[in-house]
């Protein structure tokens, strides 16, 4: 029967076979995932820049919308007098305060 030195060379021997073989497998999976890496990157950029040109537009549309609407809404009436005016005016500043909170 073989000694325990021996053992443990044996048992060592086989741990750093085995350990050389892991590591050799996971560089080539790196290796092989790493050609990859510069195109998906590229793409991945590409991708958000057109997200946020997206949102950057629709952002720009809502708005438009929102002053189309507040310039419809601040044409004076005629039969109106100032203190009503400037009761509005109050009123839309306001809403325009909420709103701005709302989105910080």
């Amino acid at each position: 029967m073989a000694s325990s030195e021996t053992f443990v060379k044996a048992a060592f021997n086989l741990l750093t076979a085995r350990f050389q073989n892991k590591l050799i497998s996971v560089a080539d999976k790196l290796s092989e995932k790493g050609k990859n890496t510069p195109d998906r990157l590229r793409e991945e950029w590409h991708l958000f820049q057109e997200e946020v040109i997206e949102e950057a537009n629709r952002l720009e549309r809502l708005q438009n919308k929102e002053e189309d609407q507040f310039n419809k809404q601040s044409t004076p009436h005629q039969s109106d007098n100032i203190l009503d005016r400037i009761d509005r005016i109050r009123e839309k500043i306001t809403r325009l305060a909420v709103k701005v909170e709302e989105r910080n």
